[in-house]
C-alpha cells in the first residue's frame, strides 16, 4: 500500500479497503469458487479483495484433498484482479504470490499471478473473458466525471450514453451537475460484460446513488443493455461509521444479482454506532459489529410509478405512513442569488448607519473568498443594495440577515443584468467599484455565469428572477442533516439601502405574495412528518439534501385560505417565529403544528408516534 503515494491514490479515486468491511462483504457474498465459478475484481489496488478469495479457494481445495500444482492452476483461473495503475498491480502480484509461496512445490515452477495491468473499461486485458466470473467484488475508483482527464472523458462518453447513465438536461447540465462518479459506469461495465448470467456483484458504492437524480436515475434503471435485468439484493448504509479515512463519500454497500429483476422494497441495513468514536482501520469486525448497531429498513423508488426515482429508505413499519406524506408539493422551490464565485466582490459590509445622497459606505466581504479579492471601501448607489440572507443566518423558525448584497440586475429582469451603459448613467459609483474588479469577474470558470457574460455585462450574476423579489419567502439551509426553515421578508432600518431580504446560493426558499401563505408553508415544512420525509429520501450532509427538489417529494398542499386547518397551521406558524425571535419556547407550538401536520396528511396518533421515534433511533 505505501508503494502508491496517498496524493496519487486521491486522484485515481482509489481508497484502500479496512480489512473488517473485505471480511464483511465476503460473509454476505459466501463464494464457493470451486463448485460455482470464479472471481474478479475490476478495480483490485493492491489486491485487498483477492486475498480472501485465495483463503476461500484454499479451504475449498482442502476440503476436497487438491494438491499445491492443482490449488495454484485453480487460482489463476479463479481469483483474477484488474487494475489501470502499474504501482497497484505490482503491489497486489507480490501480495498475491506472499497469499500461495507455501503451495510451491520443490521444483521450480512458473506461476504468475493472475493480476493485469489494464483499464476494465477501455482496455481490458485479453485474459479477462466476457462473462466468464460468477463473482464481482471490490471498491471501485470513487472519483467524479467532471476531476477525469478530458481525453478520458471523451473516451468512455458513449459508454455512459450507452448505458443510459447521463441524464443531466436543461439547467441541470449548464450549472455543471454532472458530478457522476465513475465507479457508477464501472459496475455496469463489469455487471453487463464479466459477471454470468446468476452470478452476484458486491460493490462499495456512494450512497448518493440511491438518493439523488441525475446518473443516480440512470443508474437505478438496473437494466443492461438488451433488457437483462439486475435485482438489488441488499444494500447496506456505512455513512455514519466513515470507514475510510480521508474520504467524504458516504460509504455504502451493494449487493446486485445479474438476470433477476428488483423487487421493491428492498432491504437496507444501517449502520449506527453505539459511541461518537469511528471504528479505526484495523478494527476487527467482531469489535466493529459490537461498536455498532444494524437497523433493519426497506428501501423503495419515492415515486411507485417511477423506478428509478431516489429511494426512500425507512422501517417497514413507517413505511405506510411515509406513502401519505410522499409526493410532489404544489410549490416550487429556488437556490439563492448566485455570484458565480465572485462572493468577495458582491458581499459588503455596510461603514456606518447613514447614508449620505442615496449612497452608502459600504467594505466588501473577502473573509473566506474562494480567490484572493482585494478589499475595497466605496460609496455607492444603495438602491442595488440588498440584505443579504445565507445559511449561517438561519435558524428553525427565525433568520436574521448578516451582510448585505450588491445585485447588479433590476426588478423584472430576470437574469438580464443592467446594461453597462445603464450602469454608468445612473449608477456611476457602482460602475466604477465593479470595473476594478473586471479581471477577476471575466474570470469566473461557472459555465451558466460564463454564458451570461458572454450575451450581457460581466458582472452577470445567476439565480435572480421575479421569485428574487417576492415580498415573502420561507428559506432554508441547502446543506445540513435537518431543515431549518423561517419566513423573511424585510430588514429595517438599513442607511439608503434597499429593505428586501435576498437569499444566497447556500440557501434554498419558495417564494409567497402572502404572508399567512407562507407561515402555513413554513408551518408544514417545520413539521415532524415533513423531516422525516427530508431525512429518509435525502443524502445527509451534502449539497443534494435540502435542495429545490425535496418539494418533488413532500406533498404540501397549495394554501386555502378558506380552510380552517390551513388557517390554523399559519397562525401557528406566525406564533413559532414570534417566539423564536424573541428566543421564547417553541417546543409546544411545534407540538400542535405536528399534530396539524398529522391532520392534514390524515396520520394516525400511532403513526406519528412511529415516525418521531423512528427519527430518533436512526437520525439521532
Amino acid at each position: 500500500m505505501d508503494l502508491i503515494p496517498p496524493a496519487l491514490r486521491h486522484l485515481l479515486g482509489e481508497h484502500y479497503t479496512p480489512g473488517w468491511l473485505v471480511q464483511h462483504l465476503y460473509e454476505l457474498l459466501g463464494p464457493r469458487l470451486l463448485e460455482e465459478g470464479g472471481l474478479l475484481d475490476p478495480a483490485c489496488g493492491s489486491g485487498a479483495f483477492l486475498l480472501p478469495a485465495l483463503h476461500v479457494l484454499r479451504s475449498e481445495a482442502a476440503a476436497l484433498g487438491m494438491g499445491g500444482p492443482e490449488i495454484l492452476a485453480a487460482a489463476s483461473r479463479l481469483v483474477v484482479g484488474v487494475d489501470r495503475n502499474p504501482l497497484a498491480v505490482l503491489a497486489a502480484r507480490v501480495n498475491y504470490l506472499l497469499a500461495v509461496a507455501d503451495l510451491f512445490p520443490e521444483k521450480r515452477v512458473s506461476f504468475i499471478p493472475p493480476v493485469y495491468l489494464g483499464d476494465t473499461v477501455l482496455s481490458p486485458p485479453g485474459e479477462v473473458e466476457k462473462g466468464r466470473f460468477r463473482y464481482i467484488i471490490g471498491n471501485p475508483p470513487w472519483i467524479n466525471w467532471e476531476t477525469l482527464p478530458e481525453d478520458y472523458r471523451d473516451r468512455t462518453r458513449p459508454y455512459w450514453r450507452e448505458y443510459g447513465l447521463y441524464r443531466h438536461r436543461g439547467y441541470d447540465a449548464l450549472l455543471g451537475k454532472s458530478k457522476d462518479d465513475f465507479a457508477i459506469l464501472l459496475t455496469y461495465v463489469a455487471l453487463d460484460r464479466y459477471l454470468q448470467e446468476g452470478g452476484t456483484l458486491a460493490f462499495l458504492i456512494t450512497q448518493s446513488l440511491f438518493k439523488t437524480t441525475g446518473a443516480g436515475r440512470g443508474f437505478r434503471t438496473f437494466v443492461l443493455p438488451g433488457g437483462t435485468p439486475v435485482q438489488v439484493v441488499q444494500v447496506e448504509d456505512l455513512s455514519e461509521l466513515k470507514p475510510f479515512s480521508g474520504a467524504s463519500n458516504r460509504t455504502a454497500l451493494m449487493l446486485l444479482g445479474k438476470g433477476r429483476p428488483t423487487r421493491y422494497p428492498v432491504p437496507y441495513i444501517h449502520w449506527k454506532s453505539r459511541g461518537r468514536e469511528r471504528p479505526g482501520e484495523d478494527s476487527s469486525l467482531a469489535a466493529v459489529k459490537r461498536a455498532t448497531r444494524r437497523l433493519c429498513l426497506v428501501a423503495r423508488p419515492v415515486d411507485p410509478r417511477d423506478k428509478t426515482s431516489p429511494w426512500v429508505t425507512a422501517s417497514p413499519q413507517t413505511l405506510p405512513a411515509l406513502e401519505k406524506i410522499l409526493g410532489p408539493s404544489c410549490y416550487r422551490a429556488r437556490e439563492g442569488v448566485n455570484t458565480g464565485g465572485a462572493n468577495g466582490v458582491y458581499y459588503l459590509e455596510l461603514q456606518g448607519s447613514t447614508g449620505v445622497g442615496g449612497k452608502v459606505l459600504v467594505k466588501n466581504l473577502t473573509r473566506g473568498a474562494k480567490r484572493p479579492v482585494p478589499e475595497v471601501k466605496a460609496w455607492l448607489e444603495g438602491e442595488l443594495i440588498y440584505p443579504l440572507l445565507r445559511g449561517r443566518d438561519i435558524l428553525r423558525w427565525h433568520a436574521e440577515p448578516g451582510a448585505y448584497i450588491l445585485l447588479t440586475h433590476g426588478e423584472g429582469e430576470k437574469l438580464q443584468a443592467i446594461p453597462e451603459a445603464e450602469m454608468a448613467l445612473h449608477y456611476p459609483n457602482t460602475a466604477r467599484y465593479l470595473q476594478q474588479f473586471a479581471p477577476i469577474l471575466k474570470e469566473r470558470r461557472t459555465r451558466v455565469v460564463r454564458g451570461l457574460m458572454a450575451r450581457g455585462p460581466y458582472y452577470s450574476l445567476f439565480g435572480i428572477g421575479p421569485y428574487t423579489f417576492a415580498p415573502y419567502k420561507v428559506v432554508w439551509l441547502r446543506i445540513g442533516t435537518r431543515i431549518t426553515a423561517a419566513v423573511v421578508s424585510r430588514k429595517r432600518g438599513g442607511a439608503c439601502t434597499r429593505e428586501l431580504i435576498i437569499p444566497n446560493d447556500s440557501t434554498v426558499f419558495v417564494p409567497f405574495d402572502r404572508e399567512d401563505e407562507a407561515h402555513y408553508f413554513c408551518a408544514l415544512l417545520n413539521s415532524t412528518p415533513a423531516q422525516f420525509v427530508v431525512r429518509t429520501t435525502s443524502v445527509l450532509s451534502t449539497g443534494s439534501f435540502a435542495s429545490p427538489h425535496i418539494l418533488e417529494k413532500i406533498a404540501i398542499p397549495q394554501f386555502d385560505p378558506a380552510a380552517p386547518l390551513h388557517r390554523k397551521l399559519a397562525g401557528l406558524g406566525r406564533e413559532a417565529a414570534a417566539a423564536a425571535r424573541w428566543q421564547g419556547k417553541t417546543g409546544i407550538l411545534e407540538d400542535r403544528i405536528d399534530a396539524g401536520a398529522a391532520e392534514l396528511w390524515r396520520l394516525t396518533d400511532r403513526e406519528l408516534s412511529l415516525i418521531k421515534k423512528e427519527l430518533l433511533t436512526v437520525y439521532s
